[in-house]
């Protein structure tokens, strides 16, 4: 059993964000390559979208609460959602990450 294998994720503006995460993967040089500064949602499960770049992590970070992040193909985090379930919830439980995207500089919901 274990954690879901993926996801299908739908209804955002952002077309490249809609579509299926997975495999699911530990590996984090797998997922973003040999990088410098690995993003810090590398720590965690790791769901690539099956062609655009995105990533969907969930991560269990002993510092601060667990969370899913969806981290854009320049591996920057642009939505939150905290919380320790093994699933993502959807809709108007994730919120952009400050600063991020058009309406994201409020840190209001996706």
């Amino acid at each position: 059993d274990g954690p879901p294998h993926g996801f299908y994720l739908d209804g955002s503006s952002l077309p490249g964000l809609n579509g299926v995460y997975g495999p699911r993967s530990s590996d984090a040089a797998a997922v973003f390559g040999d990088a410098d500064d690995p993003p810090v949602a590398s720590t965690g499960l790791l769901y690539p979208h099956d062609h655009s770049g995105w990533v969907l992590a969930f991560v269990d970070d002993a510092a601060g609460p667990s969370r899913w992040v969806l981290l854009d193909p320049s591996r920057a985090e642009r939505f939150v959602q905290h919380g320790s379930t093994t699933e993502p919830r959807g809709g108007l439980d994730w919120w952009h990450v400050q600063g991020r995207g058009p309406t994201g500089s409020d840190g209001g919901p996706a």
